[in-house]
């Protein structure tokens, strides 16, 4: 993988690792079940994301 797209990679899942963040954020000031449940699909979604980026470019490793 050339290192431009290996770079705006590892910044998209930074990104996505920032709105995780904010989501559990979000997610300990809120009483309501079904909100609390759709945040918690949210999370759980990005998370997938970026354990899918990870693995398939394997980023995290530094390896092309």
């Amino acid at each position: 993988m050339q290192g431009n797209a290996k770079k705006v990679i590892s910044e998209s899942i930074s990104s996505l690792e920032t709105c995780i963040g904010s989501l559990q954020q979000s997610l300990n000031a809120v009483q309501n079940q079904t909100k609390r449940q759709k945040l918690e699909q949210a999370i759980d979604s990005l998370n997938s994301a970026c354990e899918q980026l990870s693995k398939r470019f394997d980023v995290r490793n530094g390896i092309d």
